[in-house]
C-alpha cells in the first residue's frame, strides 16, 4: 500500500490567465490527452474539475473490471487511499470543536501503553510528528494486508515497532497516527468511524458514493485496481480494516471535489479549524500539503493503496476544486495532474507521443549494468538485470523497470523518465543522459572499487 505523498507538480515561469470554465479549446485538448493516455493503456482513471461548487469537467477512461470489460463511469468508486486522512483530520477538528476532544492531549490519555505516550499530542499525530514508526513499511506488512485485521491485532503490531524518533523532533510521514487518530474518534465519540464518517460528513453534503470501503464489488460500480506488467495485471486487494482512517475510504471525482469545496467553505469545520488545519509544520499541516502550480498554491493530499492513485487539491483563489483518481497508472500521474491545471488556465495541452517498445530479447542488457553518478544530482542510479528486465534503481528509492524504445535508449513513462545510454564500442556504456521533468541530467559509469 503506497500511501505516501506523491511528488508535485511541476512550477512554471509566466504568469496565468483566469478562466471561468474550461474554453472549448482546453476541454477538446483534454479529453484528446486523456484518450490518447486509455488508447495507449497509459492509464485508468476518474477526473473532475469543479469551480466555486460547479462541477466544469468530467473524464474516465478504461475499465473499473478489465475482465467483463465493464468501463469507468462518473459515479464509479474508487479507493482513494490516503486521502481518507483528510477526512481523518476533519472529525478531528469537528470532535474538538465540540469539546470532545483538544489538540494538546496526549495519545497516553487512550493508549498508555505506547512509547513516549505521554508526550505525543493528537496535533503531532495529525501533523506526522510523534516519531511512530510507519506500520506499511515494517517487513510482515505484505504478508497480512489482505486479511482482516482486528484493532487489537494492529496494535500489538505497532507496540512492537519502536518509535523512529522523539516526539516533535522532526516530521516524518507515518499511517500509524492516522490510524490510532481513527480509534481515538471511536473513544472520543462513542460511535464507530463509519458512523462518525456518516454523520458528520457524508449525510450533512448529501455524498451518495461516499463512504468507508469494503470488499471490492464490481456489480455494485467499485473498482478493481491494476498494474501494468506487460499487460494490465489484478494488483492486490488489501483488507480495509488494515488501513482504517488512514487510507481506506471510496469515492467518486466529483464527490471529492465536493468534499474540498465545503471545506475550504468552512462548511465542515469553522473558519479557526480550517486556518489550524492550513499551517503547515513545515510541509504537511492537518492532512493537508501544498501543491504548488506556477504562482498559486493548492492545497490538498494524495493517495496510494494496491493500483489505485489519486490526488484531490483546492486552490482557494479561484475556488477550484481538481481530483484524478486512478484504478492502473503506466504513466507519469503527475504529468495528468499538470494537463488538467493547464487545461483550467487555457494553457496548450498536448496529447503525449508514445515510443514504440521494441524487443530487448536479442540485445545484450549486461552492457547496461553498473552504478552510475552525476555531478549534477546527488543521487547514484544502480541499473541491474533482474529476470531478463531491464531495471533502474535511485539511492533510497524504489527500483523500476525500464523499457527500451531503441538499442541504447530506455524509458520508465510511469515517472516520465527517458536513459540515452551514451554510444560506445567498449563492451559496457561509459554513461547516460537523463531527461525528466524539463531537466537532463549527464550520469557516467562509476568506476569499480
Amino acid at each position: 500500500m503506497r500511501l505516501k505523498i506523491i511528488g508535485l507538480l511541476a512550477a512554471l515561469s509566466f504568469s496565468l490567465p483566469v478562466m471561468a470554465d474550461l474554453s472549448a479549446r482546453s476541454k477538446q485538448q483534454l479529453d484528446n490527452y486523456l484518450a490518447t493516455l486509455g488508447q495507449h493503456n497509459r492509464m485508468m482513471l476518474s477526473v473532475a474539475l469543479s469551480e466555486k461548487g460547479k462541477p466544469i469537467y468530467t473524464n474516465q477512461q478504461g475499465y473499473a473490471a478489465l475482465e467483463s470489460q465493464q468501463t469507468l463511469n462518473a459515479d464509479t468508486q474508487l479507493r482513494i487511499g490516503s486521502i481518507s486522512k483528510t477526512f481523518t483530520a476533519v472529525m478531528v477538528m469537528q470532535l474538538v470543536e465540540q469539546g470532545k476532544l483538544q489538540l494538546d492531549w496526549t495519545l497516553g490519555q487512550y493508549f498508555p501503553d505506547f512509547p513516549n505516550s505521554d508526550k505525543i499530542t493528537i496535533q503531532q499525530l495529525l501533523t506526522h510528528r510523534s516519531g511512530l514508526f510507519n506500520f506499511t513499511d515494517a517487513q510482515d506488512y505484505s504478508q497480512y494486508m489482505q486479511s482482516p485485521q482486528s484493532h487489537q491485532q494492529m496494535l500489538e503490531r505497532f507496540l512492537a515497532l519502536p518509535p523512529n524518533f522523539d516526539p516533535d523532533e522532526k516530521q516524518d510521514y507515518s499511517n500509524t497516527n492516522y490510524y490510532l487518530l481513527s480509534l481515538i474518534i471511536e473513544k472520543a465519540s462513542g460511535k464507530s468511524y463509519a458512523e462518525v464518517l456518516n454523520k458528520q460528513i457524508v449525510e450533512p453534503l448529501a455524498l451518495k458514493r461516499t463512504g468507508y470501503g469494503g470488499k471490492i464489488t464490481p456489480e455494485q460500480n467499485q473498482a478493481l485496481s491494476y498494474q501494468w506488467q506487460g499487460d494490465w495485471q489484478r494488483a492486490t486487494e488489501t483488507d480495509m480494516s488494515v488501513p482504517f482512517g488512514a487510507g481506506a475510504l471510496v469515492s467518486t471525482a466529483s464527490e471529492l471535489n465536493q468534499f474540498f469545496q465545503a471545506l475550504f467553505s468552512a462548511k465542515l469545520v469553522s473558519a479557526d479549524s480550517l486556518k489550524k488545519m492550513q499551517k503547515m509544520q513545515p510541509d504537511y499541516g492537518f492532512a493537508l500539503s501544498p501543491i504548488p502550480f506556477n504562482q498559486y498554491q493548492l492545497l490538498g493530499h494524495s493517495g496510494g493503496i494496491d493500483g489505485f492513485v489519486s490526488m484531490s487539491a483546492y486552490l482557494p483563489e479561484k475556488g477550484l476544486a481538481i481530483t484524478a483518481l486512478s484504478n492502473g497508472v503506466n504513466y507519469s500521474f503527475n504529468d495528468v495532474l499538470i494537463a488538467m491545471l493547464s487545461a483550467y488556465f487555457d494553457m496548450p495541452v498536448r496529447p503525449p507521443e508514445f515510443a514504440t517498445a521494441i524487443d530487448t530479447k536479442d540485445m545484450d542488457l549486461q552492457r547496461f549494468v553498473g552504478n552510475y553518478v552525476s555531478s549534477q544530482l546527488p543521487l547514484e542510479i544502480k541499473v541491474f538485470v533482474q529476470d531478463k528486465q531491464l531495471f533502474a534503481q535511485a539511492s533510497g528509492q524504489g527500483a523500476f523497470p525500464l523499457t527500451a524504445v531503441n538499442e541504447r535508449e530506455f524509458v520508465f513513462e510511469q515517472a516520465g523518465i527517458r536513459m540515452s545510454f551514451d554510444a560506445t564500442d567498449e563492451p559496457q556504456f561509459s554513461g547516460f543522459v537523463l531527461k525528466q521533468g524539463g531537466g537532463v541530467f549527464q550520469y557516467q559509469r562509476k568506476p569499480a572499487e
